[in-house]
């Protein structure tokens, strides 16, 4: 009779009948052996006593699978109550928040990366990681203040960056900003793609307007003419950028009708230290700007 143990405990075990000897063979498969009434009648009973054996072999799969899941979830609790322990006890909890922080600060450099279509956002990482470490960043807006972004200007993946910068700038507080933005057409071996209005550059060059009084270190590259700039992007006629130190503008050289919003931002600048603007065509035999602007 086959046995099947249990449990090794108290020795449970699960008994079928023996298979009997039957005319069921190979051979008599291979030579259409037809069964008489008698033989046909035993193989019926025998077909009824594998189905009931079968009926037990499945009760007894289903209980014993309603023990093991219970004894995974038992475990997988078991496990993040020590995983737990080892935190809260870790050596890493009695470093200060100085000490943390400072870390923080050689892995949030930059804050925010925009490659493209790859992000690394190592500083909200961090805030997502705990409670503890989460409370150190909002303290430290330093941290979301450093933003380098390389964009398409046909990008479908502008709310993204767009929520991401959101996010940067308003935890960012009052900390000065380092700004690295490269702009790119669609096709970016093609400088004559200028940006429509549906650009998603449009956007982020908005928001990051809005912040001008926080400008602190910015570069700007765009591959393509600004001419146009103008035409998607607003700033208020008195914005000042008293921090701004360190500017730097590159685009590809267009029509004396340059970018007032973008090309004339260091006339607002009284602390600017370095400087670096694109050359522009002229045609009309007039300088772009007077010596009073310098």
């Amino acid at each position: 009779m086959p046995t099947t143990l249990l449990c090794n405990h108290c020795h449970s075990e699960l008994k079928v009948d023996d298979e009997p000897a039957t005319l069921v063979t190979n051979e008599n498969f291979r030579n259409m052996y037809i069964p008489s009434d008698t033989e046909t009648s035993q193989i019926q009973s025998l077909i009824e006593g594998a189905e009931r054996d079968l009926r037990r072999y499945d009760e007894e799969i289903e209980r014993l699978s309603k023990t093991l899941a219970a004894l995974k979830t038992h475990r997988d609790d078991l496990q993040i109550r020590r995983d737990r322990y080892h935190a809260f006890s870790a050596s890493l909890r009695r470093l200060p928040m100085e000490i943390l922080g400072e870390i923080f600060s050689w892995c949030c450099t930059p804050g925010l990366l925009v490659d493209m279509t790859l992000y690394s956002a190592p500083t909200l990482a961090i805030a997502q990681t705990c409670s503890f470490w989460r409370e150190i960043t909002l303290k430290m807006p330093g941290l979301w203040s450093d933003l380098k972004l390389r964009v398409w200007c046909g990008e479908e993946s502008a709310a993204a960056v767009m929520r991401l910068l959101g996010i940067y700038l308003l935890n960012s507080g009052s900390a000065l900003l380092t700004l690295d933005v490269n702009a790119t057409p669609f096709n970016e071996y093609d400088n004559e793609c200028d940006p429509d209005e549906d650009s998603c550059v449009w956007p982020i060059l908005q928001a990051l307007l809005e912040c001008g009084d926080r400008w602190s270190n910015c570069s700007f590259c765009f591959d393509w003419d600004l001419s146009h700039a103008d035409e998607f992007l607003s700033q208020s006629t008195d914005n000042y950028y008293p921090n701004l130190k360190d500017f730097r503008l590159r685009s590809v050289p267009g029509p004396s009708t340059r970018s007032s919003v973008l090309s004339l931002i260091w006339t607002h600048a009284p602390a600017l230290l370095s400087l670096e603007l694109p050359t522009w065509t002229c045609t009309e035999g007039t300088l772009l700007f007077t010596s009073e602007d310098l």
